[in-house]
């Protein structure tokens, strides 16, 4: 940078129509410290415009390169003295009635940013962002970036993304399948049983292996592979075991309002036992053959975030020396041990009906 001097010029005379006037030295120095600070000025911003690392140019209002540092030279790869001269619309390649009107605009407000295409004289296409600022009348200057490894670098990242998502849509899919196999050799062993207590148990092994498949249906079919709509996913839960328990169902109604579009594959798999359990429970205990009833499977997020998730009837209720925290039950045992590993409180009531209720934290706050 350079210093600054006191200016203080000697009295001097000049003659104007023949008469010798003397200056006024405050006013002669003023106008030189005006000067010398307009240089400096000008010197300094030559400087950074020759040393700045982004392209820059000086443009009029038709788009004519009045002025290019080395960088812009290299942008573009033209050189400067060529580059100077110009028109943008030479090397632009999205020229067009949108440009052109974006241009009026900015002219207009006298501030633009944005992006543009553009082809080097080797045919490689690039991509450029620049901002423009108006700083004069019939002039303008625009900074210039060149973000096309950027680009390709978003691209190939957007790709391998996309191959990932195929890989583990297929993972879901391979995963559902086995789970299905393992499901129907589960109903196949069970024909093969004559007691009819363990050919139970065998078919409500295959059940509950069959919630688990829909998790991983349900998260091959969804946009989102790492989460699923738990309403969805009760929906065919329920169309499912109202299949398999078609004879003692054939009186009750089932209702679901569950609205929780958002579960991870963690929870969902969890919830999808727990529900499972729930329902199978109701349809086979909660009505006498063939007494109507009805089923109500509500699920949606409180205050808090909170999920909150019930299972109602209208049926005999719980035995009375029922614990359903200490039961012997099989499934009642899965429920208490999946409400514990999701962080979740489970809360029963007795009458009327039974009433089963599941709060689990919202685990993002």
């Amino acid at each position: 940078m350079g210093r600054h001097r006191a200016i203080r010029p000697p009295p001097s005379r000049r003659r104007r129509s023949g008469r010798a006037t003397e200056r006024n030295p405050e006013t002669v120095s003023e106008r030189r410290w005006a000067e010398l600070a307009l240089s400096e000025s000008e010197e300094r911003y030559r400087r950074l415009f020759e040393a700045s690392l982004d392209a820059i140019v000086l443009t009029d209002d038709s788009g004519i390169y009045l002025d290019a540092n080395e960088a812009a030279a290299a942008l573009f790869g033209i050189p400067r003295k060529r580059l100077i001269g110009m028109s943008a619309d030479d090397l632009r390649l999205d020229a067009g009635p949108e440009v052109a009107e974006r241009h009026q605009s900015y002219l207009a407000s006298g501030r633009d940013a944005g992006e543009f295409p553009f082809r080097r004289p080797d045919g490689s296409p690039r991509i450029a962002q620049y901002t423009a600022v108006r700083l004069g009348p019939n002039l303008h200057q625009s900074i210039i970036r060149d973000i096309t490894a950027e680009r390709e670098a978003g691209s190939r990242l957007r790709a391998s993304l996309a191959e990932k998502e195929v890989l583990l849509k297929e993972i879901h899919h391979r995963v559902k399948n086995n789970l299905q196999v393992i499901a129907s050799m589960l109903r196949l062993q069970s024909e093969q049983i004559a007691d009819a207590r363990v050919r139970d148990l065998f078919l409500e092994s295959q059940r509950r292996v069959r919630a688990m498949a829909l998790v991983h249906e349900r998260l091959y079919q969804a946009p989102d592979l790492a989460r699923i709509d738990l309403g969805a996913y009760v929906r065919t839960l329920v169309a499912d075991l109202l299949r398999a328990y078609r004879v003692v169902a054939g009186n009750v109604a089932v209702r679901t309002e569950v609205n929780v579009p958002g579960i991870d594959v963690d929870q969902a798999m969890a919830l999808g036992l727990i529900l499972n359990e729930l329902i199978v429970n109701c349809l086979k205990h909660a009505f006498p053959p063939g007494q109507p009833g009805s089923i109500m499977i509500g699920g949606s997020r409180g205050p808090s975030g909170a999920l909150i998730l019930s299972v109602r009837d209208d049926g005999a209720g719980l035995p009375a020396d029922l614990d359903p925290a200490r039961s012997p039950s099989m499934g009642l045992q899965i429920v208490n041990a999946l409400a514990a590993q999701v962080g979740g409180t489970l809360s029963w009531r007795r009458s009327p009906g039974t009433a089963v209720t599941l709060i689990v934290p919202d685990r993002t706050t």
